[in-house]
């Protein structure tokens, strides 16, 4: 998911707080890449995790992370 720039870090912070495990794309950017796109904010969210039962819960609470940092 594509982020406005600057906002990994808050969103990366505020799903840790929340207990959302999430992946900012800045750690997986190789050092010497350089362009428009690699430098873009964004997490990777991986839905394999939580069971089908937990999954409304989990995107509801991704919503309420994304809301609470402007997004």
């Amino acid at each position: 998911m594509s982020l406005p720039e600057g906002a990994e870090p808050e969103v990366m912070r505020r799903a840790g707080e929340a207990g959302i495990a999430l992946t900012g794309l800045s750690i997986m950017r190789h050092p010497d890449a350089r362009s428009e796109v690699a430098d873009r904010d964004g997490v990777v969210v991986g839905f394999a995790a939580p069971p089908e039962h937990a999954f409304d819960a989990a995107v509801s609470a991704l919503c309420e992370v994304l809301e609470a940092s402007g997004l």
